[in-house]
């Protein structure tokens, strides 16, 4: 639940599933932004392909949902319609590399019902630096992940607190861009097809390929009760 992908990118081919637009409530999940491409890889990008880099979970498959526009903003209701829809046609994991510090029952109630679904929800705890809150990372039943850097510590720009479940690498990231110009590029100067990025932003769809690799492994019908605690047990 993102800005979108690129669906023509070689990563994603063969891999992307029916998605979803809750700006207008189409089909139209093209990304026009950068940042759910780079996501999207991170959790999912094709392995033993000769190019690129490969996701954590290369065998799954992609539901794009676009609840954030082409400068990466989205309310509570386009984020929380997101998940509903996803919850609903077949998701097995959702990621959520977005947030702010209030609480939205809205959100909440968007990952209950996800979770009632047997859905895992994985969300980014926030690029603060700081123990405040970041919803929905904070909700209850939603995942929490913070970002490491290459040495093993927790990164600077991280927020911490009783509320993680785990942290994921989130700094000097390599991952998908989308294949024409979107804002990351034109605006923020990213290269294309591929870029560097930072961020729990990164951590959080490493997560959610990890908690695919764990369905895949254990059953899809493993409650997402237990994919958090074999995640924080092990």
């Amino acid at each position: 639940v993102d800005t979108g992908i690129d669906p023509g990118h070689p990563e994603f081919a063969g891999k992307i599933v029916g998605g979803y637009n809750a700006f207008d409530h189409s089909s139209r999940t093209r990304d026009d932004n950068g940042h759910g491409t780079h996501c999207a890889g991170i959790a999912a990008a094709r392995a033993d392909n000769g190019i690129g880099v490969a996701g954590i979970a290369p065998e799954a498959r992609i539901m794009p949902i676009k609840a954030l526009d082409a400068d990466g903003a989205g309310s509570d209701v386009q984020v929380s319609d997101g998940i509903a829809w996803a919850a609903d046609h077949g998701a097995t994991v959702v990621s959520l590399s977005l947030g702010g510090p209030g609480a939205s029952q809205l959100l909440a109630d968007a990952i209950s019902y996800a979770v009632s679904r047997g859905v895992v929800v994985v969300a980014a705890m926030g690029n603060a630096g700081t123990g405040d809150l970041c919803y929905p990372a904070a909700a209850p039943g939603a995942i929490a992940v913070g970002a490491i850097g290459p040495d093993g510590t927790v990164a600077g720009f991280s927020q911490w607190g009783s509320w993680i479940s785990v942290v994921a690498p989130g700094v000097s990231i390599l991952s998908t861009m989308p294949t024409y110009p979107c804002t990351l590029t034109q605006r923020d100067g990213y290269t294309m097809d591929y870029a560097v990025l930072d961020g729990t932003s990164m951590a959080a769809p490493a997560v959610a390929g990890v908690a695919a690799l764990i369905k895949a492994r254990f059953g899809l019908r493993m409650s997402p009760e237990a994919v958090k605690a074999q995640l924080e047990r092990t």
